[in-house]
């Protein structure tokens, strides 16, 4: 609705009260989408202390085919998808491995999962261990947090805001050192957004909605181009995205993600759980949806230890049984 009326406004469009707008919403699944949202919310919502869920499935393109903004928009018109900045937690590391790729490392490359500080902040892992000599793959599937910290005091932090930008994220991250632990607050379509050059080799995409409007007599108004005119310029080159989809990939087979594994596509994904359990997140693709998944409290209370892997990753794999049906 708000795209359509910036076209509108953008065409100074003003006499017309009645208008066709041709979206890219898909139906069967955005009603699909809204269902399995509010199953997992009436059975984990007493349990775990969670009252609010929000999912956005896009097309490798940036075309929206569904999005649920929250539980029941009559109850409240808010969008959790568009509108909501949360603290994005682990699901931010996939833009600190791709700007350590760009950088010349490789997912084999080990390195020691251990204790790290930067000043007076010594961040520690989720269950309170180290695991030593890993793999850069291995980090990433268990979300070791130490191992993004090393490589921010390698690489720099500014190598990591320009990456999460390059890729299509377009909020306000912050430049002290926690960011790489996903500090800054970001929207569900925002981090979303953010994945789609994992699942198109490497090139970026604005979400649109709107594929055409016109006036009740049937004249086009506006018609979304498709001669590749509104097609963004490659941000990373293909055998690196390459390489992180192979530690996307392990995310899902061995590492934290394994609840969202479809078993019958090629995916990546990574679970996200912010400090306090306030946000819980999975964001994953295929070839061809991209698909994120917030679970938390409007008032910011925290969940009884919710974490990405536990109610976002099975729903995401509900919405994409759905989204890759056929």
């Amino acid at each position: 609705y708000r795209d359509t009326l910036a076209l509108i406004d953008g065409k100074g469009l003003t006499g017309d009260y009645v208008l066709e707008v041709k979206t890219t919403i898909n139906l069967p699944l955005q009603s699909a989408a809204q269902n399995i949202v509010n199953e997992e919310l009436a059975l984990a919502g007493e349990k775990y202390h969670v009252t609010q869920g929000a999912a956005v499935v896009m097309a490798p393109d940036g075309a929206v085919r569904a999005i649920v903004g929250g539980k029941d928009y009559e109850e409240s018109q808010f969008n959790r998808a568009t509108d909501a900045l949360r603290q994005s937690g682990s699901s931010f590391k996939p833009f600190v491995y791709m700007a350590a790729l760009l950088k010349g490392y490789t997912p084999g490359d080990r390195v020691v999962d251990g204790p790290v500080s930067v000043g007076n902040w010594a961040p520690r892992n989720y269950s309170g261990k180290y695991a030593g000599r890993t793999t850069l793959s291995n980090a990433l599937a268990h979300s070791y947090n130490s191992i993004p910290v090393k490589l921010m005091i390698d690489i720099g932090r500014p190598a990591i805001i320009e990456t999460a930008h390059l890729a299509g994220i377009q909020g306000e991250l912050e430049t002290w050192a926690p960011m790489v632990l996903g500090t800054s607050a970001l929207s569900l379509m925002d981090l979303t957004t953010g994945y789609i050059p994992f699942a198109s080799g490497g090139i970026p995409a604005k979400p649109y909605a709107v594929l055409e409007i016109r006036r009740s007599n049937g004249d086009v108004l506006y018609s979304r181009p498709t001669d590749g005119s509104t097609a963004l310029p490659r941000a990373f080159p293909e055998e690196k995205v390459a390489e992180l989809n192979t530690m996307l990939a392990a995310v899902v087979k061995s590492g934290t993600g394994r609840r969202a594994d479809l078993g019958f596509a090629p995916q990546g994904g990574k679970t996200g759980t912010n400090q306090g359990y306030r946000d819980a997140w999975y964001i994953g693709y295929t070839g061809h949806h991209v698909t994120g998944v917030w679970f938390g409290n409007d008032d910011f209370t925290p969940m009884k230890e919710v974490t990405g892997g536990l109610i976002p990753a099975p729903t995401w794999k509900r919405i994409m049984m759905e989204a890759e049906r056929g």
